[in-house]
């Protein structure tokens, strides 16, 4: 389990989670996760092309459970 404590974090690269996990923050309002890495709007999201992806999770395993934070960001 990891937990996310109350404040804003600077993440500046995709985080890939390949075992489960449960990730909690503190709440919605006061643990924030902001994404700060590249950007390509023209891509979304699809597992097999996850380096091309904006996802600032890339999760590639069963019974992951992320709750109560917010994430924020992507820029080009």
């Amino acid at each position: 389990m990891l937990t996310i404590g109350k404040g804003t974090f600077k993440i500046t690269d995709r985080l890939i989670i390949s075992k489960p996990l449960t990730i909690t923050g503190a709440s919605k309002e006061g643990s924030v996760v902001l994404f700060q890495g590249e950007y390509h709007e023209e891509t979304p999201y699809d597992n097999d092309y996850y380096e091309e992806s904006n996802a600032c999770f890339a999760i590639h395993a069963y019974n992951c459970e992320l709750s109560n934070f917010t994430i924020l960001g992507g820029s080009d």
